[in-house]
């Protein structure tokens, strides 16, 4: 039987670098993905960029990445506007599930997704 996970649980998981159940490991790859694109994508890379995001399956328990995403299609100019969105997409799940947002600090989440140096 599977263990159950709540979203707050897979947040907490993500916090602390561990894929510990889908909905996390979703979270880290999205994140971590958003956070090594070039600052200003290629035509081509933006394009790849909005069908990786529009794509992904969603493997947290209540499907809020995709509602999301159903109103809201990925903003792939910059990492910049990328970050934004995922932070905006990551607020509206954390307020789906009564969770405290978290405000948008673009050198604080690359500080936090990327090494200083850019390397995986």
């Amino acid at each position: 039987m599977d263990k159950k996970y709540t979203f707050e649980d897979s947040m907490n998981a993500m916090d602390r670098n561990e894929a510990t159940d889908p909905c996390s490991s979703q979270w880290m790859l999205l994140w971590t993905y958003g956070a090594y694109i070039q600052e200003k994508p290629t035509i081509e890379e933006k394009k790849a960029l909005e069908i990786f995001y529009k794509t992904i399956p969603d493997l947290c328990t209540n499907k809020c990445y995709h509602t999301f995403l159903a109103n809201f299609p990925p903003k792939a100019e910059t990492r910049r506007k990328l970050m934004g969105w995922l932070q905006t997409a990551e607020n509206s799940c954390r307020i789906q599930n009564g969770l405290k947002t978290r405000p948008f600090n673009y050198k604080e989440l690359l500080r936090r997704w990327r090494y200083p140096d850019g390397y995986l």
